[in-house]
């Protein structure tokens, strides 16, 4: 997936949303991070499930059991999200970890489904998840410091027969989380996105009855199966751990196609899909976007005139090869005076190796 190695620790003590938390993978969600000692607020529409899914946490005996309440809102409703999360701040402190797992799906051919389907799917798939992450965000950029993760679907990866409104709500999703990956690159904040199979949910179990024909046969012919809601969870949230952006799933034919779907953002399992014939496209900007986040960056700091750089020419990149063992810089040097250099030589020194231009220190010099 792209990552270091598993911190079992990550979740413990952080304040982490769940929407979609009364049932299913958000359910399933809240139990594996409350079992990691985190602050866990399941959000959903209905006040009862959510009493029954809080309750159902309470039960759970874990050696590091952390705690749990719910934050009933209608993702779909802007307003109602942002005076649910700012109520929860007031009450808890800041959200370190937001997981946008609510959703649904309606299948159906699409020359007989009705467009308000459509609609309402594309409504709480994909504009739950903006507004969620809308009223979040902001504050994790003024901590800089916060993980957003976005689920999609594996319908996402390769549509299936049936879902024409469902599939492209998903890949919204995805687009969304690609480009808040590069928009937030300046800070902190982490953005995964997780790709859940067929999973054993009160609402995979709804789909089932209103299928159109040739839906099973599709699905069998992609060698998909059911994972249950825990076993998705607790892969996500490993993943999660590892800091990865493509967040794993329990089926591994699926990571493979997440592999060789990859696009611009870090592809997992990048030597076995290499292997076996897969070429993910390589995590860089093609010139076209190069340029516009160039543009964008000197409209960002004026103050810094980068069009007096030489980096910021198309087709140009300035590089500078060193020989350390140069007789030059075999000879000592006296340490600089700190104080007459800093005015606070006290505070955490950031030391950016390979800077170039120094943009990255520009960007967190604005941030501080």
């Amino acid at each position: 997936m792209g990552g270091g190695l598993s911190r079992e620790d990550y979740l413990a003590g952080k304040h982490v949303l769940i929407t979609g938390g009364s049932e299913g993978i958000g359910l399933a969600l809240g139990k594996e991070c409350y079992k990691r000692s985190a602050k866990v607020a399941l959000m959903a529409r209905t006040a009862s499930k959510l009493d029954a899914a809080v309750a159902e946490l309470q039960a759970i005996q874990a050696k590091r059991a952390g705690s749990v309440r719910s934050c009933p809102a209608d993702v779909t409703q802007a307003d109602q999200v942002a005076q649910a999360i700012a109520s929860l701040q007031q009450q808890t402190g800041s959200i370190d970890v937001v997981i946008c797992c609510a959703g649904r799906a309606e299948p159906g051919l699409f020359l007989e489904q009705d467009t308000s389907v459509a609609t309402r799917t594309m409504q709480l798939n994909y504009f739950g998840t903006h507004n969620v992450i809308k009223a979040v965000l902001p504050q994790m950029v003024q901590h800089n410091s916060g993980h957003v993760v976005l689920i999609s679907s594996g319908v996402a990866l390769a549509g299936i027969l049936g879902y024409s409104s469902y599939a492209p709500s998903k890949m919204a999703v995805r687009g969304l989380a690609d480009i808040l990956r590069h928009e937030l690159c300046w800070t902190n904040v982490k953005i995964s996105i997780g790709y859940p199979p067929d999973t054993d949910t009160p609402g995979f179990e709804a789909e089932q009855k209103i299928k159109p024909p040739g839906c099973e046969e599709c699905t069998r012919a992609m060698g998909s199966s059911v994972s249950s809601a825990q076993q998705v969870a607790s892969h996500i949230v490993q993943s999660m751990e590892k800091g990865h952006y493509h967040l794993a799933s329990p089926d591994f034919g699926q990571n493979l196609l997440m592999g060789s779907l990859a696009g611009i953002s870090p592809p997992p399992y990048l030597l076995l899909t290499s292997l076996l014939g897969h070429k993910p496209t390589i995590s860089a900007l093609p010139s076209s976007q190069e340029i516009l986040v160039r543009e964008a960056h000197k409209a960002a700091w004026p103050e810094v005139n980068l069009d007096a750089l030489e980096v910021t020419k198309v087709g140009r990149r300035v590089r500078q090869h060193v020989n350390p063992f140069k007789e030059e810089l075999q000879v000592p040097i006296q340490p600089p005076n700190w104080g007459q250099i800093f005015h606070r030589p006290t505070l955490p020194l950031t030391v950016d190796i390979g800077c170039g231009p120094g943009r990255f220190l520009l960007a967190s010099a604005k941030r501080m």
